[in-house]
């Protein structure tokens, strides 16, 4: 699928929208929550 046809079924897809939407949150919230970064650079200065 070319980014065009993607970016079309997005547009024209508002469930696909929210859904989407809704797992990058969670990404987000779990990957670089203060918490996250904070272990992420504990592990560097300690290993």
């Amino acid at each position: 699928m070319d980014l065009i046809c993607a970016l079309k079924r997005l547009i024209e897809n508002k469930d696909l929208r929210i859904e989407m939407g809704l797992k990058g949150r969670v990404i987000a919230e779990r990957d670089y929550s203060i918490n996250s970064i904070l272990d992420q650079t504990f592990k560097i200065y300690t290993s």
